[in-house]
C-alpha cells in the first residue's frame, strides 16, 4: 500500500498529513482529501485516465517536474505548476495547444496579447477552474484571491495569471492592446473612471496641436473648416515645436497605457476590495456588483464623445462667423 503522508492533494496542493481523511480514485489510484473529493465530485486527473496509466505507476518513475518557465520543483503528479500557475500534463510538458485555442491571450476588448513579454506563456491556465487552476485563498496583500477574482468579474483568465506573477515577481510592465488603443474606453469598461477622465484630458491635450494644423493648413475642407484656414500661425517656430513635443507625447502615452493599465487595474482591484473589506462589506454580492466592468459606460463615453465633438464644431462656427465680420 502507498504511504501518501506528505504526497500532495493535487486538488488544494496541500501535503497528506497523518491525520487527514485520504481517499483514492478507484479507477487511477490518485489520492485526495475526502473534501476535496467530494467538492470536485469527480478525479480531476483526467490525463492519467486518458493514457490508462495509474498514480502509483507515475509515483515510481517520476522525479519531481521542473516547471520549464520559472524553474520551480513540483510533485510528480502536479497539475500546475505551484508558483506561477503553469499547467503541465502527467508527463510533465505543458499544454500549450488546449489552451492557446480558447483565446486566453485576448484582453477585454478581444485583442491577441501573445505577444507580450510577460504574459504570454504565463496566462495559460485550467479552464475547468473559474480560478485558473490557482489557490483560491492565496494572499495578495490582504485580498484573497477569490475576492480578486469576484471583483475582476469577466475575463478571469485573464487577469488572475497577471496578478499572480505581479504579485510574485515585482513586474509591473506586461501590454493590453485595449488599453494602449482605446484607454479611455477601457478603462471606463473596467469601472476606473478617475483614469478614464485622467486619460480622456491626456488625449484630447495630445489632440489639439494635430488639430489646429489641420484646419489653419485647409486639411479640413468646406463650410466652417475653410474659413477658418490660416486662423492659426502654424509655421512658427513656437507651434512647430509644440506638434512635435506633442507627437512623441502621444506614443509615450500609448506605450504607459498598454504597459501598465494592467499593472493599474491590479492595483485597482486591491484597493477596492481592501475599501470593502475595511467596512465589512466583502461579502461575494458586494464585491461583485462593485466590480466586474460596465457595459453601460462604453455607450456614455461613446454618447459624450460625440457630444464634444458638436459641441467643439459649434465653437469652431462662431469662431469663423466673428472672424468674417472683422
Amino acid at each position: 500500500m502507498i504511504n501518501y503522508i506528505g504526497k500532495k492533494c493535487i486538488a488544494c496542493n496541500k501535503k497528506f498529513t497523518e491525520n487527514d481523511d485520504i481517499v483514492v480514485c478507484p479507477e487511477c489510484g490518485t489520492p485526495y482529501h475526502r473534501e476535496c473529493y467530494n467538492q470536485n465530485g469527480k478525479c480531476i486527473n483526467e490525463k492519467l485516465h486518458e493514457e490508462g496509466k495509474t498514480y502509483q505507476q507515475i509515483e515510481e518513475h517520476s522525479d519531481a517536474l521542473r516547471c520549464p518557465r520559472c524553474g520551480e520543483e513540483n510533485e510528480p503528479l502536479s497539475l500546475f505548476c505551484r508558483k506561477c500557475g503553469m499547467p503541465f500534463s502527467s508527463d510533465g510538458k505543458t499544454e500549450k495547444e488546449n489552451f492557446n485555442q480558447k483565446g486566453i491571450f485576448d484582453d477585454d476588448f478581444g485583442f491577441y496579447n501573445n505577444g507580450s513579454p510577460f504574459n504570454s506563456e504565463y496566462a495559460q491556465v485550467n479552464f475547468s477552474d473559474p480560478l485558473c487552476g490557482l489557490n483560491p485563498d492565496e494572499d495578495f496583500e490582504g485580498v484573497r484571491l477569490e475576492e480578486l477574482a469576484d471583483f475582476v468579474g469577466p475575463n478571469t483568465f485573464y487577469y488572475l495569471p497577471l496578478f499572480k506573477r505581479m504579485k510574485d515577481t515585482g513586474h509591473k510592465l506586461t501590454w493590453n492592446f485595449s488599453a494602449m488603443l482605446f484607454p479611455v474606453f477601457y478603462f471606463g469598461y473596467r469601472k476606473m473612471f478617475p483614469m478614464m477622465f485622467i486619460s480622456a484630458l491626456a488625449k484630447i491635450l495630445i489632440a489639439m496641436p494635430s488639430v489646429i494644423f489641420a484646419i489653419s493648413s485647409g486639411t479640413f475642407s468646406g463650410g466652417v473648416f475653410s474659413a477658418l484656414s490660416g486662423i492659426f500661425k502654424v509655421d512658427s517656430a513656437g507651434f512647430n515645436f509644440i506638434s512635435d513635443v506633442a507627437y512623441f507625447l502621444n506614443y509615450a502615452f500609448m506605450f504607459l497605457m498598454g504597459g501598465f493599465a494592467n499593472w493599474l487595474y491590479y492595483r485597482h482591484c486591491l484597493a477596492k476590495v481592501k475599501k470593502l473589506k475595511e467596512k465589512n462589506k466583502a461579502v461575494k454580492a458586494i464585491v461583485c456588483a462593485k466590480g466586474g466592468v460596465s457595459k453601460l459606460a462604453l455607450v456614455l463615453i461613446s454618447v459624450a464623445s460625440f457630444t464634444l465633438f458638436m459641441l467643439f464644431y459649434i465653437f469652431l462656427y462662431f469662431i469663423a462667423f466673428f472672424k468674417n465680420m472683422i
